[in-house]
C-alpha cells in the first residue's frame, strides 16, 4: 500500500512538474484543477538502494478516476486514520510511511 502517488523524476522535469504529473495520471484528474506545494526532500536509504524523495502536497476538490493500471484502490484517510493504520500494522511501504512522517513533522 502506498500512501500517495509518486514516481521517478525524469531528467526534463522538476519536482513540482513531476508531482503534478503523477497525481493527475494516477488519480485521473485534470492538471488545471490541481495545486501543488513542495515541502522538501530527503535521502531514503533502504536495503535495496537509495532514493531522493521529494515531498509535496496536492490540493484538489473534485471527482477522481484512478488509473486502473497503476491504482487498485483509493482510501481517503485523514491524519489520525493514517497513524492508526500504521499502528495496526497495515502493510504500507516504508518509504511511504517515512514521507508521510516527514510531511506531518512540518505541521506538528
Amino acid at each position: 500500500l502506498e500512501l500517495c502517488p509518486g514516481g521517478l523524476v525524469e531528467a526534463h522535469e522538476g519536482e513540482l512538474i513531476n508531482s503534478k504529473k503523477e497525481v493527475t495520471e494516477e488519480l485521473g484528474i485534470s492538471p488545471q484543477n490541481v495545486k501543488i506545494a513542495f515541502y522538501g526532500n530527503y535521502l531514503y536509504d533502504a536495503s535495496d538502494g537509495r532514493a531522493m524523495v521529494y515531498v509535496s502536497a496536492a490540493q484538489y476538490d473534485g471527482p477522481i478516476n484512478p488509473q486502473v493500471e497503476e491504482v487498485e484502490e483509493v482510501y481517503l484517510w485523514n491524519t489520525e486514520e493514517i497513524f492508526s493504520e500504521i499502528q495496526k500494522g497495515t502493510q504500507i511501504t516504508p518509504s511511504s510511511i517515512q514521507a508521510f512522517k516527514y510531511y506531518y513533522s512540518l505541521w506538528a
